[in-house]
């Protein structure tokens, strides 16, 4: 039987090879297997000759490697798939920051006293971080020295900030401090935090990489800046609380979402 699959991950490939030197049908490669429950073992081969998707320690796997095919030729098989998945993923990482890094726009992002929303739903249905931490400053871009950035964000977070009614102190508890992150691009990123007098506090910022997923693989949707809690408590601010046992992750809201850090430095 010939299955229609135009680019075949290694496993597929060897699997159709299986299957047509012997005239087989999927259904009696199954029953070779020593399935009884067809229609669930039919979805997830099918998921593997049809869109290359399965688990390198499945009982699928580990089926094909007890009843079809050779466990060399298995193994090599798997080994190359997941070569070709770690070089995609890298393809796709690049390319979703550089798109990210071109679409960037200076910003101020809000710290508070907790490190996750109250309740993240109700955040999530507010508008989220973007509505609630941060405020787009397209006019502090790098086309401004450090000298007048700092004095236009000290007006701003002196006469402005303290008059703005944003959404984060409802879910994020008070503010503690703020960061203007003005660039972004493939040399890295330039960011200073501020308290909320206005006087700078540091200029070692990092940046947290929110991943959502992207055809099977990890890639960054968005970005936010923070400042290590070591460095903040040097400073003499109180870093936000770790709350997330009492919350639920961010995992409830979309299950492919995920942060890390990512220093770009």
């Amino acid at each position: 039987m010939k299955v229609s699959n135009p680019h075949p991950c290694e496993l597929a490939r060897c699997v159709q090879e299986y299957i047509q030197d012997r005239d087989m049908s999927r259904t009696a490669l199954l029953r070779q297997l020593g399935y009884t429950s067809m229609n669930s073992a039919l979805r997830r081969l099918d998921a593997l000759l049809f869109r290359n998707e399965y688990e390198p320690q499945s009982d699928l796997v580990e089926r094909l490697r007890e009843y079809a095919l050779d466990a060399e030729v298995l193994d090599r098989a798997l080994a190359q798939d997941k070569l070709q998945h770690q070089r995609e993923s890298k393809r796709l990482v690049k390319a979703a920051t550089r798109k990210l890094q071109e679409e960037f726009v200076p910003h101020y992002y809000l710290h508070h006293a907790q490190r996750f929303p109250s309740s993240i739903t109700a955040a999530a249905f507010a508008g989220g971080p973007s509505r609630s931490k941060r405020i787009d400053a397209p006019e502090m871009g790098s086309k401004l020295d450090e000298a007048e950035l700092i004095e236009q964000a000290q007006a701003f977070i002196r006469n402005e900030l303290p008059m703005l009614e944003l959404t984060g102190e409802a879910w994020y508890g008070e503010r503690r401090y703020i960061i203007l992150w003005y660039e972004h691009n493939e040399h890295g990123h330039k960011a200073i935090a501020f308290d909320l007098e206005g006087h700078v506090l540091t200029r070692e910022v990092k940046l947290m990489t929110i991943a959502g997923g992207h055809d099977k693989h990890l890639v960054p949707i968005g970005f936010y800046p923070y400042v290590d809690d070591d460095v903040l408590r040097k400073l003499g601010v109180s870093p936000p609380i770790n709350n997330r046992r009492q919350t639920a992750t961010t995992s409830s809201t979309n299950d492919s979402t995920k942060t890390q850090e990512n220093s770009h430095e």
